[in-house]
């Protein structure tokens, strides 16, 4: 037992002496908002502060509006909102002048044929017998490869899809639109 008291240890462990940090300062006081009191609750002095806190409010308002106003006459606003209001007369102007009062559209005299819109082109036959076997060929799921002469050149391809007179195909990894009357002598592969 006498050798154990006198023993020394086979490890020292040194640790560094390490200061304890400064703790922050917490908040000590804590204040909750209060509920407003009631209106009759008020006192007169506070009435009074807050019908002058609302009287600088609306002098305040009174001078920015001025102001603005002001900035809108030196830049032409009102000028240009007059002008507008011109053109959107004279335009209302105009659109009573083309109409009757029986609700007839009058015809305007510089109006050609040309503006009008053509009426559609009789299909042939083939022309019909290609849009109906092109529609098949959409609805159908694994696409069916076609062949077709475009341009005059003959063309392996997907049709995708089809709106009016223009078609959707793909040719290898490339998507084209091509009008309808371009295609000829189509195959399905």
């Amino acid at each position: 037992m006498s050798d154990e008291k006198n023993s020394k240890p086979l490890f020292y462990i040194v640790q560094p002496k390490i200061t304890e940090p400064e703790r922050p300062e917490m908040q000590e006081v804590y204040r909750t908002k209060t509920k407003k009191k009631k209106e009759n609750d008020h006192d007169k002095g506070s009435e009074e502060v807050l019908t002058a806190e609302n009287e600088e409010e609306r002098i305040k308002k009174e001078a920015e509006d001025a102001k603005l106003d002001q900035i809108k006459r030196e830049f032409g606003v009102y000028d240009a909102l007059g002008e507008i209001e011109t053109e959107l007369d004279s335009i209302q102007k105009i659109k009573k002048d083309l109409h009757e009062p029986q609700g007839n559209v009058r015809v305007i005299s510089g109006a050609n044929q040309e503006n009008q819109v053509p009426e559609q082109q009789k299909d042939s036959p083939e022309v019909k017998k290609m849009r109906s076997v092109l529609t098949d060929l959409i609805k159908k799921d694994p696409k069916p490869f076609c062949e077709a002469s475009i341009g005059g050149q003959t063309v392996r391809f997907q049709v995708i899809s089809k709106r009016n007179d223009i078609i959707k195909i793909k040719v290898g990894s490339h998507i084209q639109s091509i009008p309808l009357h371009e295609l000829s002598d189509l195959r399905i592969l």
